[in-house]
């Protein structure tokens, strides 16, 4: 009986410690993963061990949602991030760090006063910390909570003016949305000097040139945006502003080309191809106009005036199949009759060219009932 006992005790022991190799095995495996950015393996690796694991030593598990978590976090998984969080504490992992990810998963899923409370409980353990002040901070940004924001930033810069460059940053964010440009600049100069030679330091930049802008201190603003792309060549806003600047310059080339680099980077901007689009007007460039409406289009198909715009250029293009296609859409769209009385007018004229005149002076008439006067000057000239 002794030796049945003692074969059984053996067998469990080695399968355990097989259990145990297999956990060490793929647990190394999910954070080589991570540091080779496979993060969707990685969070995989983790969740076979948890699968296959009936009962885990708690600090090996505290390990396993360790790496899940960090995996997730790269996943943008901020809901999951949130769960392997709270699965630590459970298991006792009072660590600050933990409780910073608990605070960090809280913030992006937009959960700010779990954020915060958070945060406040760790701030509370050392008053001396800059960092959870700064995320009360942010957290009350976010909220547009705009006086407590304020508070936390400079408890946070209070607590450590030095190497701090995020939270001037930020304040200095929140002092240029209120128009307090001279104490965003003091900001920005303190973010600048304390992130000298690094690649964060170009948002500083770019913030302060923006401020610059505004005070119409259009020289520096320029340096501080050519600053920016010096040291950031994959940062939309300094292109875009320096394409904004020229374009009132007048000097359209060197617009264009920066909002070319800008779209490039970020093809969502409608902003940037409006602006892009009022410079070919100016040049007379009904191929880049087309490509500008089109790209807007693109991302919003009921953008009615792009394609009343792009209707517009086909017409004169001489594409009149085109032309009504993009006029059609905009009248059959269940918006305003009165908002479609220019595009009944456009459309007749391109029905003229096509010596569609029935056609074309039932929508002159359609475009007069909707109160379009300058259509009536067109019934008089070529409907009986």
């Amino acid at each position: 009986m002794k030796n049945i006992l003692l074969s059984l005790f053996i067998i469990g022991f080695l399968f355990c410690s097989c259990k145990e190799e297999v956990k060490e095995d793929l647990l190394t495996k999910a954070w080589e993963e991570i540091n080779n950015k496979n993060y969707q393996q990685a969070e995989e690796y983790c969740n076979q061990i948890l699968a296959s694991s009936d009962t885990l030593h708690v600090d090996s598990l505290r390990e396993i949602y360790l790496a899940r978590h960090s995996a997730r976090v790269m996943l943008d998984k901020w809901q999951l991030c949130l769960e392997d969080c709270q699965k630590m504490i459970e298991l006792g992992d009072t660590s600050i760090d933990t409780k910073n990810m608990l605070g960090q998963a809280h913030s992006f899923l937009g959960n700010y006063d779990d954020a915060i409370q958070v945060y406040q409980k760790l701030a509370n353990i050392d008053s001396e910390k800059f960092e959870p002040y700064f995320q009360i901070g942010d957290a009350y940004r976010m909220k547009r909570e705009v006086d407590s924001a304020y508070k936390y930033f400079t408890m946070s810069i209070e607590n450590k003016p030095l190497k701090n460059a995020l939270a001037y940053n930020r304040r200095g964010r929140l002092y240029s949305e209120d128009k307090l440009y001279k104490k965003a600049i003091v900001d920005f100069d303190s973010a600048i000097s304390q992130l000298e030679g690094s690649e964060h330091q170009c948002l500083a930049y770019t913030l302060r040139g923006e401020v610059y802008y505004q005070l119409e201190e259009i020289d520096k603003a320029l340096r501080d945006f050519d600053n920016s792309i010096e040291l950031c060549q994959d940062l939309v806003s300094p292109y875009y502003h320096r394409g904004f600047i020229y374009a009132q310059q007048n000097q359209k080339n060197e617009a264009l080309e920066n909002y070319k680099k800008a779209v490039d980077l970020d093809s969502t901007r409608l902003d940037i191809y409006w602006n892009m689009s009022r410079i070919y007007k100016k040049l007379g460039n009904k191929q880049e106009l087309i490509y500008c409406y089109s790209a807007i289009l693109k991302q919003e198909p009921a953008n009615y005036s792009a394609l009343e715009l792009r209707g517009f250029i086909y017409s004169h293009l001489g594409d009149y199949e085109s032309a009504i296609k993009d006029f059609d859409k905009i009248i059959n769209a269940d918006i305003e009759e009165t908002d479609k009385d220019q595009t009944y007018e456009l459309r007749g004229i391109v029905y003229l060219r096509l010596d569609k005149d029935e056609q074309a002076c039932n929508d002159f008439h359609k475009a007069v009932s909707l109160g379009n006067k300058e259509a009536q000057r067109r019934i008089n000239l070529v409907c009986k």
